[in-house]
């Protein structure tokens, strides 16, 4: 059976129109007549929250259709610049940041699938997932002294905490744990992938505000005994605004 997926990328620039643009521009109006008066820190942790929107890239033949859901993430980071932004005066050259990122997700995503006597069963998978992302990149110069731009790249490891399947079948409303799903898809509960990203950090005394998006790619097919070229691989962006402290 041929799977007809809903355009994810329709479905994340709506994401991005209907909730994030609005906020940054809220915040980077707020930020932009603040006074900054702080520097790059060498070393910060911190917290984050935001928006998370899921899915997952099908190929299994039974899903008619998935589609992305919006959720919500709550982080813990570390980070370090071995390499910090140049100096204040003169030549300000880019600085290499490393980051270590524990993250709370909501992950979650639509399926519409088809069974023999049962008919069409449309659901929602809905999980809650253990996140660890290490990045490397580049700290880049502002042209204001205590802003500065980031770029970043790394492997990401996401561990199933909980996960939930409901649906309706025959107009007859069904939750039930997804290793047991009606829909008959064991899942793996590792998942390996990498993710990449960018973001801003306003640095206040004494605190540094916290800015980015990123994107995580799975790699791993998460279905556990997959029939012939059955794989489901899993896709988020997220994007978050937190408070750093340096120490």
């Amino acid at each position: 059976m041929r799977t007809n997926r809903v355009n994810p990328e329709r479905a994340r620039h709506a994401f991005f129109r209907a909730e994030i643009l609005p906020a940054a521009l809220i915040v980077a109006l707020a930020v932009q007549s603040a006074p900054l008066r702080g520097q790059v820190p060498r070393k910060m942790f911190g917290i984050k929250v935001g928006a998370i929107t899921t899915g997952v890239d099908s190929e299994v033949g039974r899903f008619l259709n998935t589609d992305w859901r919006s959720g919500f993430s709550a982080a813990a980071f570390f980070s370090i610049d071995p390499i910090p932004v140049g100096p204040a005066s003169g030549v300000r050259r880019p600085g290499v940041t490393l980051r270590a990122e524990v993250l709370l997700a909501q992950r979650g995503f639509g399926f519409r699938t088809y069974e023999e006597g049962t008919g069409l069963i449309p659901g929602e998978a809905s999980l809650r997932a253990l996140e660890v992302h290490l990045d490397v990149g580049l700290r880049l110069p502002w042209p204001k002294q205590s802003a500065s731009v980031r770029v970043f790249a790394g492997p990401a490891v996401g561990v199933e905490l909980s996960c939930t399947v409901e649906g309706s079948v025959r107009g007859i409303r069904f939750s039930e744990g997804c290793h047991e799903p009606v829909v008959g898809i064991k899942t793996q509960t590792l998942d390996l992938g990498f993710s990449g990203g960018g973001g801003i950090d306003f640095h206040f005394l004494p605190v540094t505000l916290v800015m980015d998006g990123r994107y995580t790619h799975g790699l791993r097919n998460l279905i556990k005994n997959p029939e012939g070229p059955e794989r489901l691989t899993s896709r988020a962006w997220t994007f978050t605004v937190g408070l750093g402290w340096p120490f």
